[in-house]
């Protein structure tokens, strides 16, 4: 008998060791355009957010997925555009211009020094990217939408609470490839964010 009370209480710690295993993260994210998205919109973007889950796999080493998505926008009071439909018509007037990304993607991290009170961690995330482009002028809108593949690496700061969620800053820079004959998208997140181990 006292050798199945071992038993299942070596199984109880083994199953709890194992649920803190899983991380899920929330993020408030913010971006710099950079690049070519900077020439389109140069703007700060102050909105949007990320879900985040992974998996320990030793000590300092997870995997996992991540979704995303950042939205800029811009107001310019007076623009021309030209050459409409291939036509020698123009429009003038303000301009609306909107970039929507949503990042999917995989992701490998490294946390160094798991234990202590603050533990940086750096990565890399792979995969698909939809990008929604507009501008509109004087009611005339262009939209581009495509499915791009794109990569970021990333650092952050993981601060533990000694509860049940922690707080982590991380900074992402994404690189997405052109689809379409479009441009080469770039820009560097700044996010925060709290994650539970389960």
């Amino acid at each position: 008998m006292k050798k199945l009370q071992i038993f299942l209480f070596a199984s109880l710690f083994s199953t709890s060791v194992f649920a803190q295993d899983n991380f899920f993260g929330i993020t408030y994210n913010t971006a710099v355009p950079m690049g070519a998205t900077a020439d389109f919109i140069d703007s700060y973007s102050w909105g949007a957010l990320g879900l985040e889950w992974k998996k320990m796999q030793t000590d300092n080493i997870s995997i996992g997925v991540n979704l995303a998505w950042q939205v800029f926008s811009q107001k310019i009071s007076h623009g021309t555009i030209a050459n409409i439909d291939g036509s020698n018509l123009s429009i003038s007037g303000s301009q609306l211009r909107y970039l929507n990304y949503f990042p999917m993607t995989v992701t490998s991290t490294y946390h160094f020094n798991p234990e202590g009170k603050i533990i940086p961690f750096a990565g890399l995330g792979t995969g698909a990217y939809r990008v929604l482009q507009r501008f509109d002028i004087s009611g005339y809108a262009v939209d581009a939408n495509t499915w791009n593949f794109g990569f970021y690496p990333e650092v952050g700061l993981l601060i533990p609470t000694g509860g049940s969620a922690d707080f982590f800053v991380n900074s992402k820079y994404n690189y997405i490839f052109p689809s379409k004959g479009g441009d080469t998208h770039t820009y560097l997140n700044i996010n925060v964010g709290f994650s539970y181990f389960y």
